[in-house]
């Protein structure tokens, strides 16, 4: 197998890879009984990789994901988090301070802040983020 195996948040609860004949989706612990689709829903956070096979049964696995569940923005109205505005050019401002981390499209981590009241964008490019909250919780921050 020539190029490497990629996995990618599809829409916020699931992830996925590009095609191949055979899917294994794995977590710390191993193979994931019944997880052999090209896209996978992880009931948990966590670390993931997928192991694909091609039709000469070669093998390869992929690197590792770290999935953060995620929630849309009606949810986040039972803890009463607010923040503006949205899309933003620079600062997202929150109504009380949290500890959050800032994650690209990927999933990583690329800005953590405690107890934050505002959090800083200058400098990122333009793109969708989301704002990780201490608990978890997800939403989607677009940076113009």
């Amino acid at each position: 197998m020539g190029s490497s195996i990629v996995i990618t948040l599809f829409d916020g609860a699931t992830i996925e890879t590009g095609a191949a004949d055979n899917y294994q989706w794995n977590d710390n612990v191993g193979p994931i009984s019944g997880e052999t689709s090209q896209q996978f829903a992880p009931s948990a956070a966590g670390d993931y990789t997928v192991t694909i096979t091609d039709i000469n049964n070669c093998s390869a696995e992929s690197s590792v994901y770290s999935f953060v569940n995620s929630v849309g923005i009606s949810d986040l109205n039972t803890i009463h988090l607010e923040f503006y505005p949205n899309p933003t050019h620079d600062v997202v401002f929150f109504n009380y301070s949290v500890d959050c981390e800032l994650l690209n499209i990927q999933g990583q981590v690329i800005k953590s802040e405690t107890n934050a009241s505002k959090l800083d964008l200058t400098g990122l490019t333009t793109g969708v983020y989301f704002l990780s909250v201490a608990n978890g919780q997800l939403v989607k921050i677009v940076k113009n």
